[in-house]
This record gives C-alpha cells, sequence and structure tokens, in this order.
C-alpha cells in the first residue's frame, strides 16, 4: 500500500508516483498551463540584445491546442499563477551572407524592472554570399514565486546584422515561437 504525503498545498501525493482518482479532481497530475505563442511576421535584425516587441499571438491553427495560458503586453508576457514552468523558445531567422551569427534570448525580470538574459541558443554562418534559414533554441525551468513581479520576454543578440537578415515569424505556421508548461508547485 502507497505511503501518502501531504504536499505544500495540502494535496496529497502519493509518494510512490501513482496517482489516485481523487487526487485528478483536485488537481494532481494535471498540467494547468500548457501554451504555445508565435510571432505573426518578419522583424528586421538588429546588432546586440534585442527583444521582440510586438507580433505575438497565441496559436490558433492547424488544431493547436492549449490549457490557459500567460498574458503579454509589448512582448513581456506575465504568468496566470505561481510554479515551476518549463519554456521552450525557437528563434527562426534568415542570416545574410557574410560572417554572421545570432543567439536565441530568453530574459527574465525577478523585480518587474530589470531583466537579465537567463538562456541562449547560438546559430551561425559563414558564406561569402546568399540568404540561410536557421533556427537556435534557447531552454529555461523559471520559478515564478510572484506573478507581479516575475516575467519573462524573448529576444536575440546578433553579432552583426547584414541588410536582408530578419527575425521569421508566420500566423500560419510556427516558426519564431515558445512553448511554456506549468509543471507543478514552487
Amino acid at each position: 500500500m502507497p505511503t501518502e504525503i501531504s504536499g505544500s498545498t495540502g494535496v496529497n501525493k502519493i509518494q510512490d508516483g501513482t496517482v489516485q482518482s481523487s487526487d485528478l479532481a483536485s488537481g494532481v497530475g494535471q498540467i494547468s498551463v500548457a501554451c504555445n505563442w508565435r510571432q505573426t511576421g518578419t522583424t528586421a535584425l538588429a546588432t546586440g540584445d534585442n527583444y521582440l516587441t510586438s507580433q505575438w499571438e497565441l496559436i490558433d491553427t492547424n488544431s493547436a491546442g492549449s490549457i490557459g495560458s500567460l498574458s503579454e503586453s509589448s512582448g513581456v508576457f506575465t504568468f496566470p499563477s505561481t510554479g515551476i514552468y518549463w519554456i521552450n523558445y525557437a528563434l527562426y531567422v534568415t542570416l545574410e551572407n557574410d560572417e554572421t551569427g545570432c543567439k536565441s534570448a530568453i530574459a527574465v525580470t525577478t523585480n518587474n524592472s530589470s531583466y537579465t538574459n537567463a538562456a541562449y541558443g547560438s546559430v551561425g554562418i559563414q558564406r561569402s554570399s546568399g540568404n540561410y534559414e536557421l533556427s537556435s533554441t534557447a531552454q529555461y525551468l523559471l520559478d515564478v514565486t510572484d506573478t507581479a513581479n516575475v516575467k519573462v520576454k524573448f529576444g536575440y543578440s546578433a553579432e552583426v546584422a547584414p541588410a536582408d537578415s530578419v527575425v521569421n515569424g508566420s500566423t500560419n505556421n510556427n516558426r519564431t515561437n515558445f512553448v511554456v508548461i506549468r509543471l507543478g508547485d514552487t
């Protein structure tokens, strides 16, 4: 017989990993937030650290599903509840010739003011001509202890920005996008 232990929320959890039907009704073993957001159009690449402040949409095509969601204002995302969230961000760029590098960046604030790039992914090319489409992924486990102060935004860091280099987005399919899943309590 499994031994029950009480969690910080008072919900009974089963020590050996099994879940009883009475636990499902109270939320144990259920995901309360799982959503996918994407960029809807292209943005010209600029050098340095940059954030995507517009053109975000909660994905609503091709039978996309979601459970709950985040709220967004000028590219800053607010979480609906405290907890541990897994964030997977994919930056899809077109880089124009020359030697070009670009990093995807997940930026986090814990005081609703100053942001720090908490996770990077990286891509690069070294060619003499042509445009190349590349993708870079950054991941992060974020402990949202206060929904008013812990927030995220997404962007990139570019070494150089030739004229035809862009961040790619679309309203029809995922290009630059992120997935957020609430894994459990803080």
